[in-house]
């Protein structure tokens, strides 16, 4: 899945809250569509998630939660964990693992300011269930090719999310690109004619 995003406005009204997204990559071939919430004590309905698909940045409670996600056809759970969410803080979970053990991996976002006019932010979420997988990305301009691709990240291990690279080809505040995700010796995933916005921040999350 490839997700991007503004900085969040954060809104600290009558209460301390932080603020997440939630991202559906979990490995099971069924591809079942789930609900995600918060614990009840302090409810966070934030309607039904599918494979490949993020619950965009929400206004949560901070504090010790508990995170659920259960099957929407019947209810029934299907991965619950505490979760610590610090106030005035900004995280990313990633439904991850295999059909009969699924995990989260939660991260806290550093999106503290916007990237600048003309340039963009890009990261990589290894989500993959292959324990050797490592995965780095490239980037170059529609009609390139790999030769001529810059390396944005490095190799990012399985269960990891890699910093924020920035990055900039021309002072245009729209450019489409493509990109390469690749675990050398093993997968090259291309993701062709993306278009990317300046001063947005852009996940690129590998799963299966």
């Amino acid at each position: 899945g490839f997700i991007s995003c503004k900085k969040p406005g954060v809104t600290y009204e009558d209460f301390e809250s932080a603020n997440i997204a939630v991202m559906n990559v979990w490995n099971n071939e069924d591809a079942p569509v789930l609900k995600f919430s918060l614990d009840t004590s302090k409810a966070l309905h934030t309607g039904n998630v599918t494979f490949g698909r993020q619950l965009t940045y929400q206004v949560v409670y901070a504090g010790n939660r508990t995170m659920k996600f259960k099957l929407a056809a019947d209810g029934n759970s299907v991965f619950e964990k505490p979760l610590n969410l610090e106030s005035k803080k900004i995280y990313s979970l990633f439904l991850t693992g295999t059909k009969s053990s699924p995990d989260v991996v939660a991260v806290e976002d550093n999106v503290v300011a916007e990237p600048p006019v003309g340039k963009y932010w890009i990261r990589v979420a290894n989500m993959v269930t292959d324990p050797g997988s490592q995965y780095a990305l490239y980037a170059a301009q529609v009609g390139r090719t790999l030769n001529d691709a810059q390396q944005l990240v490095s190799s990012t291990p399985v269960k990891t999310v890699s910093a924020f690279a920035e990055f900039a080809s021309s002072p245009n505040v729209e450019q489409r690109f493509r990109l390469w995700a690749i675990d050398s010796g093993r997968d090259t995933l291309l993701f062709d004619n993306i278009l990317l916005s300046s001063q947005k921040a852009y996940t690129y999350t590998i799963g299966g």
